[in-house]
């Protein structure tokens, strides 16, 4: 089929009264750029959905659409798209921090090829509203971003036990990833044998994670009670073995964390958060990162937006 392209001209003038230029504008194009709707999501889209290069969406425009755009056209795009959606950024934050559970992670990023790291926190979909996902741009892996994210927040937060998130978030308030407790005791059993007391101290550990599925009766308060007194059973167990010291230590450490990751989470892991990075590390590994930290930013704003739709 022909494609039929549509191009909007409009007349500028200069007004010298309040010294500002006026010019009118269709109720089709946006009011940060001359691109239209049309355009602008598509190189929305490519980008940070087909995880595109600048030189891919012009070159998918071209080919698709006929309209010749250059890799600064598309900079310049998505630098004005970030500013005119920096409000609505900021709202997607809020709602965060105004949800349940705010789930967090963070990996790490290039900018001209030194390191950098982009934050997540997000929100599950539920009946009542839809999942948020935001994204933060940092030069540092420092707990004052953890801090920043957070805010104000009553959320429960659900982490994989980084030090910068226990640092700053109230503790009642944390919980903790089981695949992050579980993948480290596979490890540190690993070389074990398979009769050994830590082995059993693992094999339990996994059976106590199961306990919620497996017993959807459970009300909240009657999961609390079981999961408190299995604990306890486990951590007044003793073992000369390394490997079930260091196991019982971190356990006992997050305990009310792993307690209440099943109380209050459907799977009791950090799994949401480390999907909803995943587009972003696909996206470093195909640009490696950003040019600048102002592109950084604009990556961070515009991918939210569209992650969360």
């Amino acid at each position: 089929p022909e494609i039929i392209r549509m191009i909007l001209e409009s007349e500028r003038q200069w007004c010298g009264h309040c010294r500002m230029e006026v010019n009118a504008k269709d109720p089709q194009s946006l009011p940060f750029t001359e691109y239209g709707l049309n355009t602008f999501m598509m190189v929305m889209i490519l980008r940070f959905k087909a995880h595109c290069s600048f030189l891919t969406v012009t070159k998918v425009i071209e080919i698709s659409f006929g309209l010749k755009l250059s890799k600064s056209d598309i900079s310049n795009l998505l630098k004005a798209a970030a500013k005119y959606l920096g409000s609505k950024y900021e709202r997607l934050k809020q709602s965060v921090r105004d949800g349940e559970v705010m789930y967090v992670d963070e990996t790490g990023w290039q900018v001209k090829g030194q390191s950098a790291w982009m934050w997540i926190m997000t929100t599950e979909t539920t009946e009542k509203e839809a999942g948020v996902t935001v994204y933060v741009a940092a030069e540092s892996r420092g707990k004052g971003i953890a801090q920043d994210m957070y805010g104000d927040s009553q959320a429960k937060c659900m982490t994989d036990g980084y030090a910068s998130y226990t640092n700053t978030i109230p503790r009642d308030r944390h919980c903790f990833c089981w695949a992050h407790v579980l993948r480290f005791a596979f490890e540190e059993t690993i070389h074990d044998q398979k009769d050994s007391v830590s082995i059993f101290l693992r094999d339990e550990l996994v059976s106590i994670y199961h306990i919620k599925k497996n017993h959807p009766e459970y009300s909240k308060q009657e999961l609390e009670e079981v999961l408190t007194k299995e604990f306890d059973t486990l951590l007044n167990s003793k073992s000369d073995e390394p490997s079930f010291n260091n196991i019982q230590a971190r356990v006992r450490e997050q305990k009310p964390g792993l307690i209440l990751s099943l109380l209050e989470t459907d799977s009791g892991t950090n799994n949401l958060a480390e999907r909803e990075l995943r587009p972003l590390v696909v996206s470093r590994k195909v640009s490696f990162g950003s040019y600048t930290y102002t592109g950084m930013d604009t990556t961070a704003i515009c991918a939210s937006v569209i992650q969360t739709l």
